[in-house]
């Protein structure tokens, strides 16, 4: 049974989920009409771009909302295990497919993501709204372990499509030694 149901006009997108009890896929459809024709894309909804000098490792999570009845709720949430995470070289381009679940929950999903450098701790989570661009401002690990790197986390939203770019912050507020 396909997780969502909707109406692909000729020329029009729309996002499409496929789920497993853990974890979402998160897949565009996009319509188009090519020499009489009908011409249906396959994309990816997440693509990550690094645009840093340096490998960045993302990670996506999804959760319900957070509302009043979720929260009076309390269920137990998932059990913990090895969340999976992409590797985006410098000057890099990847998909994001996969989004493990990370509580129960009713409502709408949201979607979460976190950089980290290699091996290091990941920077908080940042919530990625999928009904607008966002724009965070954050640190990663660099070489040196005792130095930071300021980085920008831009999402832009197109035709169903989301673009997160990671770059680097040219003029960050502050520089902690």
């Amino acid at each position: 049974r396909p997780s969502q149901q909707g109406v692909l006009h000729l020329h029009s997108s729309l996002q499409y989920a496929i789920t497993t009890p853990t974890q979402s896929a998160f897949l565009t459809v996009e319509s188009t009409l090519c020499e009489g024709v009908r011409l249906l894309t396959i994309r990816p909804t997440f693509l990550v771009i690094n645009r840093t000098g340096e490998d960045v490792t993302v990670r996506g999570e999804i959760q319900p909302e957070l509302t009043v009845k979720n929260k009076a709720h309390k269920e137990a949430d998932i059990e913990k295990k090895e969340k999976p995470a992409i590797v985006v070289t410098s000057n890099g381009t990847l998909p994001l497919f996969w989004w493990p679940q990370v509580a129960r929950g009713g409502g709408h999903l949201t979607h979460h993501i976190l950089l980290s450098s290699s091996s290091s701790t990941p920077s908080p989570r940042f919530l990625l709204p999928l009904d607008r661009d966002a724009r965070h401002c954050t640190t990663l690990p660099a070489s040196p372990p005792e130095s930071t790197r300021p980085v920008l986390v831009a999402s832009h939203r197109e035709k169903s499509q989301v673009y997160i770019v990671i770059l680097p912050d040219p003029q960050p507020q502050a520089f902690l030694h």
